[in-house]
């Protein structure tokens, strides 16, 4: 497989050359990390070049970092973020506004942090853990969700083990599940 390798220049501050910003402009300049919309390019002659015109060092970005596990609104506000029409910090920003009370500072810039990571690198969003509930009393008894709510599902445990049988912690709350024996789904995959 022939992977394509990525190259920034860092200064001896730590901070990155900003290739391009976000609408595609070339601002040049060394920032830090975080500020940097476009802090590689995939030339290598370009980053020698930007570093022996500007100052620093090439650096091959050889493996990429993880991927940020964020929840279903980060991931949706993120994808917002991405989107040619808003600035990203600005999206970013007004998020953490809105989901930061009673937080302390620390904390705050953690959130921040995070998502800033998952803006840059990438994110994946986290699949909430998810239960098999049994009917007390019967044996091999399932709830699962239908159209009309809850049902018995009083078979064999084959088939019935599907998306519609899988409650949330929500989900059992919800349907008043909470003494139920509960049995934990292990995602395969």
């Amino acid at each position: 497989m022939n992977e394509q390798k990525l190259y920034a220049v860092k200064d001896d501050k730590g901070y990155y050359w900003e290739f391009k910003d976000l609408c595609g402009i070339d601002l040049g300049g060394f920032w830090e990390l975080l500020d940097v919309s476009v802090p590689f390019t995939v030339s290598e002659d370009d980053a020698k070049n930007t570093a022996k015109d500007h100052g620093g060092n090439v650096v091959e970005l050889v493996d990429a970092p993880a991927k940020i596990v964020v929840s279903e609104a980060e991931a949706k506000m993120l994808k917002r973020s991405k989107s040619e029409h808003f600035w990203a910090t600005n999206v970013i920003q007004n998020y953490i506004d809105m989901h930061m009370d009673g937080m302390s500072n620390d904390e705050k810039q953690q959130f921040e942090d995070r998502l800033m990571r998952a803006y840059v690198v990438g994110w994946t969003v986290e699949k909430p853990k998810r239960w098999n509930v049994k009917v007390p009393h019967v044996n091999n008894g399932y709830y699962y969700k239908d159209s009309d709510g809850l049902a018995v599902f009083t078979a064999k445990r084959g088939r019935m083990l599907q998306e519609r049988s899988q409650f949330t912690l929500e989900e059992i709350e919800q349907y008043g599940l909470q003494d139920c024996e509960k049995e934990e789904v292990r995602d395969e995959g």
